[in-house]
């Protein structure tokens, strides 16, 4: 999830021409609405009551993308196996395919147990791990996530390739965090996932772009990891918006920082 309130610098060149800077292209006329839906998350007076209902929707998008891509892979890996066996409706994109599927596969163990992080970001606010389990998604969560199990079971599991696109085109910017954590007096220690994002997303990016271009030309599938791009991107100002106007049914008031365990739990089930 994105904390840019500034465009990423486009590339100059031959490289303009490259499957992943087109694809960047068209992600970037999402950028202004993408920006504008930071600056008013990350700008506002009221941040430290919002900033813990971030941190939520942010658990709820990243708890999916394990799973996620598991099943791109499954999908894939099955519409091959019924192609392998003469299934003339199941051919795949063969070589394409195996791109994708080796990509995720190297992908997942780098994302597995992000969820994880924010849930420790939350503990260090005064949440507790049962209390947040038991929010209820913001509607635009199920619509970000949903479209790609709807994408995966019944179309094209590469659509993946463009969320993914989307979910870690944008680093977030530590500067940034720096000066929200001192403007809300909220511990720097509960942005830590952000931070770690911030170094970690541009290699995700890099290693991305380099599988876009990797793939063999296929109009209608860049198409579909475009339009996948764009619509997590709607949906993800979406989401902003959500988080900025209210807090999620069922978010539980935090404990004091120094409360014991018991008043943490109390806390919650009261929330």
């Amino acid at each position: 999830m994105t904390t840019t309130d500034r465009p990423a610098p486009a590339p100059a060149g031959p490289a303009a021409e490259s499957p992943s800077t087109r694809l960047r292209a068209a992600m970037g006329l999402l950028l202004p609405a993408l920006s504008g839906a930071g600056t008013r998350l990350w700008y506002r007076q009221n941040l430290a009551e919002v900033y813990p209902r971030y941190l939520v929707a942010m658990h709820q998008v990243i708890r999916a993308s394990v799973p996620l891509m598991e099943d791109a892979v499954r999908a894939l890996r099955a519409v091959g196996d019924r192609g392998a066996a003469g299934d003339r409706g199941a051919a795949g994109r063969g070589a394409g395919d195996r791109l994708i599927v080796d990509y995720l596969e190297r992908h997942i163990p780098e994302e597995r147990d992000h969820d994880d992080w924010v849930l420790e970001d939350l503990e260090r606010l005064g949440h507790t791990v049962d209390g947040v389990l038991r929010v209820h998604p913001y509607p635009a969560v199920a619509t970000l996530a949903g479209a790609q199990y709807y994408y995966i079971r019944h179309h094209d599991p590469a659509a993946i390739i463009g969320y993914i696109a989307q979910l870690e085109g944008y680093p977030p910017d530590e500067a940034l965090l720096a000066a929200a954590a001192e403007r809300t007096g909220l511990p720097f220690a509960a942005f830590r996932t952000m931070r770690k994002h911030a170094h970690l997303d541009p290699f995700h990016r890099r290693d991305l772009d380099l599988l876009v271009d990797a793939l063999p030309p296929d109009p209608h599938r860049s198409a579909l990891i475009t339009g996948s791009a764009l619509e997590a991107g709607a949906a993800l100002v979406t989401l902003i918006e959500q988080v900025c106007a209210r807090p999620p049914i069922g978010m539980p008031a935090p404990a004091p920082a120094n409360a014991p365990a018991d008043a943490r739990a109390d806390a919650d089930a009261r929330g």
